[in-house]
């Protein structure tokens, strides 16, 4: 009966900790900015709670939004986007065959940009 008691009390104040510990979490702004002429959709934030957070990206421009803890990925129309600040490519569901965007997640922002072709000298070592 103790250590039933004891394990109860201990499970309690474990539970206690890690609220504590989530609630303590500070909520900081984190900011969506859409390069691009394109409808984003509901974009999603998850942070390193496990929680998600969803925001409306329908134009371009800056889209400011309020979270706990830090952002650790971000979806757009299914697709993921790590916070490795390495560019990702999305496509968006526009046309017959979607358009091609690159997605830039760093610390407390994402960059939606479009993708750019480049075309240098068709002939680089001719004369």
């Amino acid at each position: 009966m103790k250590k039933t008691m004891k394990s109860a009390i201990a499970v309690m104040m474990l539970v206690s900790a890690l609220t504590a510990a989530i609630l303590a979490s500070p909520n900081m702004y984190f900011g969506v900015q859409n390069n691009t002429t394109f409808d984003l959709g509901t974009v999603t934030l998850f942070n390193n709670l496990g929680a998600s957070t969803t925001i409306e990206v329908n134009t371009s421009g800056s889209f400011p939004i309020q979270v706990q803890g830090s952002v650790t990925s971000v979806m757009i129309y299914g697709q993921l986007v790590p916070r490795n600040g390495q560019p990702t490519n999305i496509i968006l569901p526009i046309g017959q065959i979607g358009v091609p965007v690159q997605a830039i997640l760093t610390g407390n922002q994402i960059v939606i940009q479009d993708q750019q072709i480049v075309q240098g000298d068709k002939k680089p070592h001719s004369r």
